[in-house]
Parts: C-alpha cells; sequence; structure tokens
C-alpha cells in the first residue's frame, strides 16, 4: 500500500493543479500519466527484440525505437500545458504513426506493430468519446497514408516473418496488457458512475 501510495504521489505531480479539482477527470488524468510512465516501459523489450533482430538497424528501427521513448515525454506535455485533451491527441497521434511506420517497414499487413493501430483507435474513442468523427477521421487519414506509401513504393523486405516472431509475440503480449489495465480502469469508472447515480 505504501508503494502505490508513492506511485500516485508521483503520477500526481504532473497533473496540473486545475486537473485536481474533479475527482473524475482527476482519476482520467491519473489513467494518463501512468500509462505513459509505465506503457513505454513495458514496450522496450519490443525495442530490444527489433534491434537484436535487425542485422543492419538503420532509420526505421531508430526511428521506432525513438518513438516508443517519445511517449514519455507525453505527461510532461500534459504538466506543463495543462491541456489533457492536447496530449492525448499527441499520444493517439503518435501510436498511428509508430504502429504504421513500424507495420511498413516490418511486415507490412501482417506486421507485429499493426495491432497497435486497433490500440490508438480505442484510445481515440477512450478519450474523445463525444469527437468520434474527429477519431474516425485521424484514424482513415492515417490509414490512407499507409496505403498510399504502400501503393508508391511497396513493402521493403528489412526482416523476414521468423524474424519478426519474436517481436510479434512480445508486440501482443504488451499490447493485451495495455488494453486489459484500459479496460479495467474503464469499468472502474463506469462503477463510480453507478455508484454515484
Amino acid at each position: 500500500m505504501l508503494f502505490w501510495s508513492r506511485i500516485l504521489r508521483f503520477v500526481d505531480w504532473f497533473i496540473p493543479a486545475e486537473a485536481k479539482l474533479e475527482r473524475s477527470e482527476r482519476g482520467l488524468a491519473q489513467n494518463f500519466v501512468f500509462t505513459h510512465l509505465a506503457g513505454p516501459a513495458l514496450s522496450q523489450s519490443i525495442s530490444v527484440f527489433l534491434y537484436l533482430s535487425d542485422p543492419n538497424p538503420g532509420f526505421a528501427c531508430w526511428t521506432v525505437i525513438v518513438c516508443i521513448c517519445l511517449f514519455w515525454t507525453l505527461p510532461f506535455v500534459y504538466k506543463y500545458t495543462g491541456d489533457l485533451q492536447l496530449s492525448a491527441l499527441m499520444s493517439v497521434e503518435l501510436l498511428a504513426f509508430t504502429s504504421l511506420f513500424g507495420a511498413y517497414f516490418y511486415g507490412g499487413v501482417s506486421s507485429p506493430f499493426l495491432p497497435w493501430m486497433l490500440v490508438s483507435l480505442l484510445l481515440g474513442f477512450f478519450y474523445f468519446s463525444e469527437r468520434p468523427i474527429l477519431v474516425v477521421g485521424l484514424f482513415t487519414f492515417n490509414i490512407a497514408g499507409f496505403v498510399a506509401a504502400y501503393l508508391a513504393y511497396g513493402f521493403p523486405d528489412l526482416l523476414s516473418h521468423e524474424q519478426l516472431s519474436m517481436v510479434g509475440w512480445i508486440s501482443i503480449l504488451s499490447a493485451t496488457i495495455y488494453m486489459s489495465w484500459m479496460a479495467i480502469y474503464y469499468a472502474n469508472m463506469i462503477s463510480m458512475r453507478s455508484d454515484l447515480e
């Protein structure tokens, strides 16, 4: 319990003072900060296995690794802008870009990075449930860019499917853990609303 309270104190450091006033907003802010601190740590195994699998780690490999690390900056964006919607939008778009960029260079439509595109869509609806047209529009724009890159250049053949298999298992495990956390959080929020009613 002491360990968890220390984690919450650390998470609360990132939350602007005005977000601490509303209980529901504070819970959402805590969840945002926690998932953006723990999520990239969970995904570092993907970075390591991708780096070790790629015989010549170059631009594509390092771009994916840097993008995964950039998620750690989003709690700071939230702290200094005080805008959870902006921070969440940046998160959703960064996840979509990382997923599609990784999929383009590593495996195409059977890439281990592609499931994260669905995670980004779900997170879009989670953070922007009152703006579904924005979420669907961004999703469509991202997929259109991916398809356009494929039609123009095809998929590069940097790694074989066998080399990507370990990265695929780790990616699926990470996505499952992440989405399970979000589902538990959402179920708790629904339960709290029912109790209030």
